[in-house]
């Protein structure tokens, strides 16, 4: 999906690129200042940037197209292909599942007997120890 982006100067415009006819790859920002005209703008990392100022970016060194958004004192227009996200359904893929900790801790919470208020078993005692040092050791 392409979208056109403009920003406002003065610059700075407040976001990275990398890539480039000499990296052999799209020119992409690669960040976004908090609080920027670049953020101001809904400009986001991982946008491929296709045009600057109307200029296709095509063949363009990366020193090109940075000196073309340096040179943009008072307005940058960009058209970019933002990446559509992958949809997920909310089904096992929706979240990670394999990491070790996520699992231990949802054995815990699911498999730990239930005690009456104030009592304390062993297994709850293990539980909450290694979840204070950041894991459980086994």
């Amino acid at each position: 999906m392409a979208l056109t982006v403009s920003l406002m100067g003065p610059s700075p415009w407040g976001f990275r690129i990398y890539g480039g006819r000499d990296f052999k790859k799209a020119i992409t920002v690669s960040k976004v200042n908090g609080g920027s005209k670049a953020e101001q703008a809904a400009l986001q990392p991982g946008d491929i940037i296709l045009e600057i100022n109307g200029q296709n970016t095509a063949d363009m060194l990366n020193v090109e197209a940075q000196n073309k958004i340096k040179n943009s004192k008072t307005q940058l227009q960009l058209v970019v292909e933002r990446p559509v996200p992958e949809q997920t359904n909310g089904g096992p893929g929706s979240e990670d599942l394999t990491s070790p900790f996520k699992t231990k801790e949802a054995f815990l919470y699911t498999s730990a007997p239930m005690v009456s208020r104030g009592q304390e078993s062993s297994i709850c005692q293990t539980a909450l120890t290694g979840l204070r040092l950041g894991g459980l050791q086994e």
